[in-house]
């Protein structure tokens, strides 16, 4: 059975594309959406932290090591080879209705991880980011995160890519529906001197 029917050429561009640095996260943290912004919030002490501490996936999160992953999920059912150093390292899921194939795309760069997406229409699995998971509505996702900054349609899929720049991740949904979560590490602009 071929596991990775919704992993098309797209979908590995993009990760391709937003390959970062790597990034500690420490605690947990959640996104909330309050007054039209967006924060991520240290659940035990209430504090505003940057938004890269909120990235990730329950047990897994951007700026941990590749060992730390390989002990949580075991080896990855498939390989893919990225840009510089970059590794592209794919885990199926169990899914939630019969005929889908959810799975975990990590991409490891130097050992690190920078990039997570989860992609399907639900899994038993407990992988969910700020609280949402996969197959969740639209409605779900807005009253958690508020609306998206730019929606991209794609006709050929009839799904819509969610960004909410300048974070870092996005969602695609399909049937007001969500299919796919991607996060990854926002790259903190250096300051510049002025004359």
């Amino acid at each position: 059975m071929n596991r990775l029917k919704l992993l098309t050429l797209p979908t590995i561009i993009i990760c391709f594309i937003i390959l970062s640095s790597s990034a500690a996260v420490a605690g947990d943290s959640l996104l909330s959406f309050k007054n039209g912004s967006l924060n991520c919030i240290d659940l035990e002490k209430k504090d505003t932290l940057h938004i890269n501490d909120c990235m990730s996936f329950d047990l897994i999160k951007i700026g941990d090591s590749h060992k730390s992953v390989t002990a949580l999920l075991g080896d990855p059912d498939r390989l893919i080879a990225g840009i510089d150093t970059a590794q592209i390292e794919i885990y199926p899921l169990t899914p939630a209705n019969l005929g889908d194939d959810p799975y975990l795309l990590v991409t490891v760069r130097d050992e690190i991880v920078t990039t997570l997406m989860l992609q399907g229409r639900g899994t038993t699995d407990q992988f969910s980011f700020s609280g949402l998971q996969l197959g969740d509505s639209s409605s779900v996702v807005i009253s958690k995160l508020g609306p998206a900054s730019a929606v991209y349609p794609n006709k050929n899929s009839g799904s819509e890519l969610w960004q909410y720049e300048p974070n870092p991740f996005s969602f695609e949904m399909e049937k007001g529906k969500l299919v796919s979560i991607q996060i990854w590490h926002q790259t903190i602009p250096k300051e510049t001197k002025t004359k």
